[in-house]
């Protein structure tokens, strides 16, 4: 007899192929999933049952193996496969992909993942992030965009934030100095105050010396009155010049103890005069000297053409102390010689630490030239330096007989000041005279000078970033600079497969995983990073299909053994009474204590059977009909051919028939079937062939067309009156549906009862055509059955050599038959009610998705749309075209028709007495041939009066039905016409909804462009009564405090204020009016009571003039 155990050891197996199944599943569904991992599941045994350890041989016997019994399978592991998958660019430098082992670092709320994923984006803090917010780890850099590595922060990636500028360090310059040019003989020569006979003199007499104070000095042309005064300010103006370009203004502020010493140390700074050391060719020295016997001040400027300074008179200023320049004192001045001798200029630029540009001045004066080669003096100046002083350095240069300079000296530091700048100061840098690609030399010929290269940044800002195979994020500045903006690192484990996935293609370190060993990219054995591109999934889906047919095999083997023990103990129920032999030899009596038990285990056993037909494929129609043609075609054509293929090849058809073969073959396979199955789904074998031949299915499209048509009919009279329709309706599961619908059933009770329905009904064919399936799988095996009977018998007479031949052919009949039955027979019956079963599925599917769509009150059109989605495209099509009207074949092509109605309606809004407009409509139908309600006027009135059918339906069923004598707003919905039939009491809508918040009587700016752009155009200048309704939502009375009609109508008046102050139209055709919370906006068709959205105004138009309303010619007011 059956042990339960059987029972559980089917259990472990539907529990483990189940797992396996789950996951293939996984593994399929995630082919396409970033850097996923596919996984396979291994299998065990359970613990073995032991009768019998075994006996080892001995000397006069040998030795017995133990006995033992499994107790079924488990889950022995659930490995991970790391290999990688295909690397595939997306061309996004974000995207990171490892071309070898390892892993991304990233963390969230200071836990750390790791994971293969490196589809990065920045969020609002430059944080490269996952899709899912984790942050890439990495190393950073220090304020010279240096690695700090050994810790671990999140990369930051300011793009479009980051600016850097960077300080110059050298300069190089390249030319000719032409060292056949004249050499200097003289600087420039300037006396100030030389005018005076006796030369400026001091108040109270006596000529004036290096210490006399400014404030002492007697002004020239009014003796006795002090030239300066404190306070004032001498100014050096742009208008004096040095080597023909502008010399940057400078001011010396007078105080009473400023003495002529300080004016010439001012003059001499701001004019740039350097001492070289020694006096100028003539014997003067470079400065500013005063000559304490006459009073004259004279400045001595350096030599060289390009040194040359020019002060006119009036180019030294005195400015009082309220800025302005006193004009009755100035510093005359008096040129005395022009700087002369062989020099040449440039302007070369450098930058501060913050970037800004400073302007550096070279000047190359011919000093000498001896007989070890020629000999030039550098001046450098800079007005940016700032201090007083624009000169910054002097010194000479050495160049041998052939031109070329002393390569030991060759380069100049250059000092300028930045004080008060911010930036770095002073800024240094080498001003070079040979560079890699250049240099200056000293030849016969003309002079020319440049600057070469620059070094140094402007202030440039981050403008994109990539990132290396090593890993290292290189930022490049819109300056051009390229700097390191930090590095990504990989994390290894010793063991990946120990890893735990936390979803979201994360992993954490497991107990089996080993710590990570953290390193960049392409050391210790990592891969390497790949900018813009993405790892791909490693699921082989030839392999995972593979494993899904395995393990659906497998699942149904362990299915058979539960329905086989399942079988088994229905008969020990028979037999309460009972001894059980137990495998372990032991003996059990079933009593009647026993009995619960037993009957709970075939109940479970029955479920399981239940789960394990689920996963079964195949399904069987259940209905009848007419006969499917395709289905006896292909049987005959399958006969015939056999049939011919007889006689073709010269046989006999009548020899083929053999009645034992049949009786063996088809007496076997029944036999075999009814003792697969319970005897009530072994008989009902035949019925299972007639459904295949004469089961149909009911056309989709004609199931669509019913829907829709009930869709109609339920937008436009309310869902409650399907229920006149119910006898009409041919569908069986539509009437239950559209019973539930009306009753006001739960609508996901409703869907889960049609679902369970189609489900039960599913599992109900698939039964059937199992039955067909295993009858197909036994012919053969009875074929061969057969066949093996008859080589017996041949063998057991082979006396008369003769009857070998027609022995063997008959024999061979058997075989013959099993698989004609299986081939042509079973095989493609089952697969026929397969075909039937998917067909009646799909329509029922449709059946449920157009129950749910009426029930939720879509638009037929929705619905129509909706439906159609499962039918084929060339089914669609042709449901489609069967759409069309007689009436837009009539008219031919269908934009002339629409061109056509347009116009028509337009005309007819002008029409606004409807006995002229009926009139129209009357001439027009009889001249286009439309007969009874067939007309436009039938059109555009069936489509007013569904619009208010639904709208008196959905407040009757809220309850909250308020009386009006308008029209309803087409905008209820969302809708706007584009062309208004205007009549006499009829009102329309005018522009779109202006929504309020919660409780608010303020117009957004978005509302009050409405009204001045689409709403007060249509209106300023009209004679008709333009009503301003105000809506109002549910919940907003209990915010607000305020009833209904009171804040829609306190909304109205803000509109209509607007309008009439901002928008200029008149206030006499302006009503306010409230509706309160009467006729919600609705979202969807099914969305009863007040809405969210119906805190709204809306502002209409009728056909009623401002006359009709008030007969006095001098009203000018309004109602409200």
């Amino acid at each position: 007899m059956a042990s339960t155990s059987s029972l559980f050891i089917g259990l472990t197996g539907l529990n483990t192929h189940s797992r396996k199944l789950d996951i293939i599943g996984n593994n399929i569904a995630n082919v396409n999933t970033t850097a996923f991992k596919s996984s396979r599941i291994m299998f065990e045994t359970l613990f073995q049952r032991n009768l019998s350890f075994g006996t080892a041989p001995t000397a006069s016997s040998g030795g017995i193996n133990p006995r033992q019994v499994g107790n079924g399978v488990g889950i022995g592991a659930i490995q991970r496969d790391f290999n990688n998958g295909s690397i595939n660019a997306t061309g996004d430098l974000r995207d990171l992909a490892i071309d070898g082992s390892g892993f991304f670092m990233v963390e969230s709320n200071g836990s750390t993942f790791y994971t293969r994923a490196g589809s990065f984006r920045q969020d609002t803090e430059d944080n490269l992030t996952t899709a899912t917010g984790e942050r890439l780890l990495g190393y950073g850099v220090d304020d010279d965009f240096n690695l700090i590595t050994g810790q671990l922060v999140p990369l930051n990636i300011p793009v479009g934030r980051q600016t850097i500028a960077e300080a110059t360090s050298n300069v190089s310059i390249v030319g000719n100095l032409d060292k056949s040019g004249d050499i200097p003989t003289t600087g420039s020569i300037i006396d100030l105050m030389s005018s005076s006979l006796s030369g400026p003199t001091v108040l109270g007499g006596g000529f004036i010396n290096s210490t006399t104070p400014l404030v002492n000095i007697d002004d020239p042309n009014n003796p006795g009155t002090p030239l300066l005064s404190a306070g004032q300010t001498v100014r050096l103006t742009s208008d004096a010049s040095k080597g023909g370009g502008a010399l940057p203004e400078a001011d010396l502020s007078v105080t009473a103890t400023t003495s002529v010493q300080d004016l010439m140390d001012f003059l001499e700074a701001a004019l740039g005069i350097q001492d070289t050391g020694a006096a100028n060719p003539d014997g003067s020295t470079p400065g500013v000297t005063v000559d304490p016997t006459t009073g004259v001040i004279t400045i001595v400027g350096n030599v060289g053409t390009e040194n040359n300074i020019e002060i006119s008179t009036g180019d030294l200023r005195i400015i009082d102390t309220d800025g302005t320049t006193n004009l009755g004192a100035a510093f005359e001045t008096t040129q005395v010689a022009e700087a002369d001798g062989e020099s040449v200029r440039t302007t070369v630029s450098a930058f501060d630490s913050l970037g800004t540009s400073v302007l550096v001045d070279v000047v190359m004066v011919l000093d000498s030239t001896p007989n070890s080669g020629p000999v030039w003096r550098y001046f450098v100046e800079s007005g940016d330096d700032t201090d007083l002083d624009i000169s910054v350095a002097t010194g000479t240069l050495q160049f041998d007989t052939e031109g070329q300079i002393d390569p030991l000296n060759n380069s100049v530091q250059v000092t300028i000041d930045r004080m008060n700048t911010g930036a770095d100061t002073p800024l240094s840098f080498n001003l070079n005279f040979l560079a890699e690609n250049g240099q200056t030399t000293s030849l016969a010929t003309g002079s020319t000078l440049i600057g070469l290269t620059t070094d140094g940044l402007p202030p440039g800002t981050l403008e994109t970033f990539a990132t290396g195979d090593d890993g290292t994020v290189v930022g490049r500045f819109s300056n051009g600079a390229i700097r390191t903006m930090g590095q990504v690192v990989l994390a290894k484990f010793s063991n990946p497969a120990g890893l735990v996935d936390q979803g979201g293609n994360l992993f954490t370190t497991g107990p089996n995983s080993g710590p990570a060993a953290i390193a960049n990219p392409g050391q210790i054995g990592l891969g390497s990073v790949i900018a813009g591109a993405l790892e791909g999934s490693n699921v082989d889906l030839g392999q995972e299909f593979t494993q899904m047919i395995l393990t659906s095999t497998g699942y149904s083997a362990s299915s058979r053994v539960i329905r086989t023990t399942d079988e088994l103990l229905q008969q020990l129920l028979e037999n309460p009474d009972t001894i059980i032999t137990l495998i372990s030899g032991e003996h059990m009596v079933v009593k009647e204590s026993m009995t619960e038990i037993v009957r709970r285990s075939i109940e479970y056993g029955r479920h399981l059977r239940k789960l394990s037909a689920l996963h079964t494929h195949g399904r069987v129609l259940s209905e009848d009909g007419q006969v499917d043609i395709a289905t006896v075609g292909g049987l005959a054509i399958a006969a015939i051919c056999c049939f011919l293929s007889i006689l073709l090849g010269g046989g006999n058809p009548i020899g083929m028939i053999n009645i034992p073969s049949v009786i063996v073959v088809f007496g076997g396979s029944t036999g075999a079937v009814i003792a697969a199955f319970p005897l009530a789904k072994s008989l009902g074998l035949p019925s299972l062939v007639m459904k295949a031949v004469f089961g149909t299915t009911a056309d989709p499209a004609v199931i669509i067309k019913d829907i829709v048509k009930y869709a109609e009919i339920a937008r436009r009279e309310g869902i409650l009156s399907l229920e006149n329709h119910i006898e009409e309706m041919s569908d069986e599961f539509i009437v239950r549906g559209i019973k539930m619908a009306v009753d006001g059933t739960d609508p996901e009770l409703i869907r889960v009862i049609m679902e369970t329905e189609l489900e039960a009904m599913m599992d109900r064919h698939m039964q059937g055509k199992m039955v067909l399936d295993q009858f197909g799988k036994y012919a053969p095996a009875f074929g061969m059955i057969g066949t093996l009977i008859g080589l017996i018998l041949m063998l057991g007479s082979m006396e008369d050599p003769s009857t070998i031949g027609p022995s063997m052919a008959v024999a061979l009949i058997t075989t013959l038959y099993g698989a004609i039955i299986a081939n042509a027979f079973a095989g493609p019956i089952g697969d026929k009610l397969y075909s039937k079963d998917q067909e009646e599925t799909q329509l029922k599917t449709i059946i449920i998705a157009g129950v749910m769509a009426i029930q939720s009150g879509d638009n037929p059109r929705v619905v129509e749309s909706k439906l159609l989605t499962y039918l084929p495209p060339a089914e669609r099509d042709a449901f489609l075209a069967e759409q069309v009207p007689e009436w837009v074949v009539t008219f031919g092509d269908l934009m002339s028709l629409l061109l056509c109605f347009f116009v028509l309606l337009v005309s007819f809004s002008e029409m606004k007495k409807p006995r002229e407009y009926q009139k129209v409509i009357d001439s027009v139908n009889e001249a286009m041939g439309f007969k009874g309600g067939m007309g436009l006027a039938h059109l555009i009135e069936s489509a007013n009066n569904s619009m208010v059918s639904n709208q008196e339906e959905r407040a009757r069923r809220d309850g909250d039905m308020r009386s009006t004598n308008d029209n309803t707003d087409p905008n209820i919905e969302g809708r706007e016409t584009l062309v208004n039939v205007v009549q006499e009491g009829a009102r329309h809508a005018i522009g779109g909804s202006i929504m309020f918040e919660v409780g608010s009587f303020e117009l957004s700016k978005r509302n009050q462009d409405m009204l001045r752009d689409s709403v007060a155009p249509k209106i300023r200048g009209l004679n008709y009564i333009c009503p301003v309704v105000g809506h109002s939502w549910g919940l907003e009375e209990k915010r607000s405090g305020l009833g209904f009609d009171e804040l829609g109508y306190r909304r109205a008046q803000v509109v209509k204020d607007f309008l009439v102050r901002e928008c200029g139209v008149d206030a006499s055709i302006l009503r306010v009016e409230s509706a309160g919370n009467a006729e919600p906006m609705s979202l969807s068709a099914n969305s009863g009571g007040a809405s969210g959205s119906n805190r709204r105004v809306q502002v209409y138009q009728t056909g009623r003039t401002v006359s009709q309303t008030h007969p006095d010619p001098n009203f000018t007011g309004a109602d409200n």
